[in-house]
């Protein structure tokens, strides 16, 4: 056992630490970091124990491949990961990040328990704008009313340059998330080097991969930007849509589509399957025209393994369809929730949305200065969402009922 006051605490040498989902919750979980040392290492133990365990990560030492100006990622750190396994399910573990003399604040988790009756997760999207107190305050607020909730999904659109270390450090070194698991996946600004036009482009989401440990277990090519994982009853699956200002190839969506149904046909013990992925199939085509060529890619997958409910964002603008199947309503269908903007960047409901009788729910989330998060609980085999603005009030909730698959 090490003694901790040994120690000083200094948040530039350890920074970015994020927990992140295992392929099982009940037993797997990632953890990464950034160093600014070589050697650090995690110590973790059950809250219950009185030592730590020891584990030295996979380390690399890392800056930003494309040159921009104003990104502290061109400097050189040490990217850290580490994976947990065959941890106890439903304990709570703690841990923290030693470098030399220094070590990282105190984070938690707890696993998750098919035993649970009853289970939540919460989702965001856009924070985009990460940089201002819109969106730390609207998830502080969660977080706050939902001291249990474990979980903590967001469907891309962290930042709105992937390439500013800023935006991250701004929101993750707040230590807001400190007790919680996240999954979160990669948008198309994930992609972006300058928002100055003309929009330069990073050629993969470094950063967002240097941020998250993720599973391991998605298509080839996208590893870390896809993937899925098991939380109690629920099968949530992540999908890279890459970036809508540029050109993208159909074979990153077909290619994502042949993984998923591979996923879906092997994957057998859960309750529910849940989608996220940045970009709305049933979204405003005028914000994003490049839906037009990924919807049909991925609806007949969805249809064929009636999954219940896909989460996007993108448009920052907030609908809710009916249960689809074939496009048409069906009562055994999928939902798709478009959450709309986390954040302070919003937009007007487009014609689009407005004149189709596709959709059971939208809101002017511009008109409304609204900021939307969602609580998703698991009880009695019915998967009931609540869409909740920054004053926690709530402005959208349906029920979904099991499938008989």
């Amino acid at each position: 056992m090490i003694n901790d006051s040994n120690f000083k605490r200094d948040k530039e040498i350890i920074y970015l630490v994020t927990t992140s989902v295992g392929y099982d919750v009940e037993k797997s979980i990632g953890i990464s970091w950034h160093c600014k040392n070589a050697g650090s290492y995690l110590m973790y133990k059950k809250e219950s124990e009185l030592s730590f365990s020891q584990v030295f990560p996979a380390e690399i030492n890392w800056c930003i491949e494309e040159s921009y100006i104003n990104s502290d990622y061109q400097y050189k750190r040490y990217v850290c990961n580490v994976n947990l396994d065959n941890l106890d399910c439903g304990t709570q573990y703690v841990y923290k990040i030693v470098s030399g003399s220094t070590e990282s604040d105190v984070y938690s988790f707890k696993t998750s328990s098919k035993n649970d009756l009853k289970y939540s997760f919460m989702s965001f999207c856009d924070f985009q704008y990460s940089e201002n107190e819109t969106t730390i305050n609207l998830v502080k607020r969660f977080i706050d009313e939902n001291p249990m909730v474990n979980l903590i999904t967001c469907c891309g659109d962290i930042a709105d340059e992937g390439y500013l270390e800023k935006t991250h450090r701004y929101i993750f070194d707040k230590k807001l998330f400190s007790n919680k698991t996240l999954a979160f996946g990669c948008g198309d600004h994930e992609y972006w080097g300058s928002s100055v036009s003309p929009i330069k482009m990073l050629q993969h989401p470094y950063t967002y991969n240097k941020l998250f440990n993720n599973p391991k277990n998605g298509c080839e090519g996208y590893l870390n930007s896809s993937y899925y994982f098991k939380y109690n009853k629920v099968l949530f699956v992540f999908l890279n849509c890459g970036d809508s200002n540029v050109s993208v190839s159909n074979f990153m969506f077909t290619k994502q589509a042949i993984w998923l149904d591979n996923v879906l046909s092997n994957e057998k013990d859960y309750e529910f399957i849940i989608i996220l992925m940045h970009k709305s199939l049933y979204g405003d085509v005028k914000q994003d025209s490049a839906i037009k060529k990924i919807a049909p890619v991925f609806i007949k997958v969805f249809d064929q393994y009636k999954v219940d409910l896909v989460i996007s964002g993108h448009d920052h603008e907030y609908s809710r369809t009916k249960p689809l199947k074939n496009n048409k309503a069906n009562n055994h269908g999928t939902i798709y929730l478009d959450l709309g903007s986390s954040g302070d960047k919003r937009r007007n409901t487009g014609d689009s949305i407005i004149c189709s009788s596709l959709y059971d729910k939208y809101i002017d989330i511009k008109e409304n200065n609204y900021s939307l998060g969602l609580i998703g609980t698991i009880e009695n085999n019915v998967l009931s969402l609540e869409v909740r603005n920054q004053h926690y009030d709530i402005v959208d909730q349906v029920k979904i009922n099991l499938k008989n698959r």
